[in-house]
C-alpha cells in the first residue's frame, strides 16, 4: 500500500518537473549543470 502511494507522488513529481521545463527550459539547462557537477 505504501509504495503505491510513494509512485503517486513520483509521478505527480514528474508531472510538475515536466511542466517546469517546458515553462521554463533555463531552469531545467541550470538544473542540468548543477547535476553534471555533482556527477564528476
Amino acid at each position: 500500500m505504501k509504495n503505491s502511494g510513494v509512485k503517486k507522488e513520483t509521478a505527480s513529481f514528474l508531472r510538475q518537473f515536466l511542466f517546469i521545463i517546458e515553462t521554463n527550459p533555463l531552469t531545467y539547462i541550470m538544473f542540468s549543470v548543477q547535476n553534471d557537477h555533482l556527477q564528476t
